[in-house]
């Protein structure tokens, strides 16, 4: 078999993990699909079930009758805990067949292949697919962005000022966002994984948060809050609409839209009725 750049560069990168119960190997992804069925194999294999043997704690009773404890006791305990014989694992009860040994070489196998996994799919490391490298980097620093409310709010003002425009400028923004962000957290995450600004997809960014803000724009117009024609569905309030959705496009959000208004009219007015019949 001939090898291709990627192949070589994925062998050399990934960690594969190999199986305690059955010796096999493959990477972290592998395992974690691997693992179930070999697990209910080899537990059914080492585990030979329950086996009934005498309840040593039974003979508490005759001590305790000796000593003339009330009967009423002793009865009451060996219904409860000390019935002359009990049912017991002959494996190790805790795991049904798995040894203290061998828990600890799947634990370790469950740990090297999240690792792996995370490697594989590249959450951890430069992967060798550039595709996959962008899109893990795009997401964690999207991430980060929408959950810092300073940043998230910079992010959502810069679009807001170039709504009305056929061009958000995911260059110039890109280029503001690495400098501000330079030596942050996410920005760390980034150099300890061999990545650099360049692997952020800054386009899909504000695309994403552009999105969100057309449909606010279309509940608005379903709630009243922007201009809209009773004959035509058209709106002055977004000037360069053609630059992002087509005429079908259009009439299709403006009718979720309004749908999804009308829903939530009928909910609010159930709620008021609730309400009234409550007080």
């Amino acid at each position: 078999m001939v090898l291709t750049a990627f192949d070589t560069a994925w062998r050399i990168m990934k960690e594969l993990v190999s199986c305690p119960m059955c010796g096999e190997e493959g990477s972290g992804t592998w395992f974690h699909m691997h693992y179930p069925e070999c697990a209910q194999r080899y537990i059914g294999e080492n585990a030979t079930g329950f086996d009934v043997v005498p309840n040593a704690d039974a003979a508490v009773g005759g001590a305790l009758r000796g000593m003339g404890a009330p009967d009423e006791l002793i009865d009451m305990l060996q219904n409860r805990e000390m019935k002359d014989y009990t049912n017991e694992f002959i494996a190790k009860p805790q795991f049904g067949g798995v040894s203290d040994e061998m828990s600890d070489k799947l634990h370790d196998a469950q740990e090297r292949a999240m690792i792996s996994s995370m490697y594989e799919t590249g959450v951890l490391g430069r992967h060798p697919d550039p595709s996959v490298v962008q899109d893990d980097t795009t997401r964690r620093v999207g991430l980060h962005m929408n959950n810092e409310y300073g940043l998230y709010n910079m992010m959502r003002e810069w679009v807001q000022d170039r709504f009305d425009t056929s061009d958000i400028d995911h260059v110039g923004f890109g280029q503001m966002m690495s400098e501000l962000l330079d030596g942050s957290s996410v920005h760390q995450e980034l150099i300890d994984n061999d990545r650099t600004w360049d692997d952020v997809n800054w386009h899909s960014i504000i695309d994403d948060e552009h999105q969100a803000q057309i449909e606010d724009f279309y509940r608005g117009l379903a709630t009243g809050e922007h201009h809209l024609d009773d004959e035509t569905f058209e709106t002055d309030d977004w000037v360069y609409r053609d630059h992002y959705v087509d005429d079908g496009e259009h009439m299709r959000r403006l009718a979720d839209a309004q749908r999804h208004e009308q829903r939530m009219e009928e909910l609010r007015r159930k709620r008021r009725e609730q309400q009234d019949s409550q007080d």
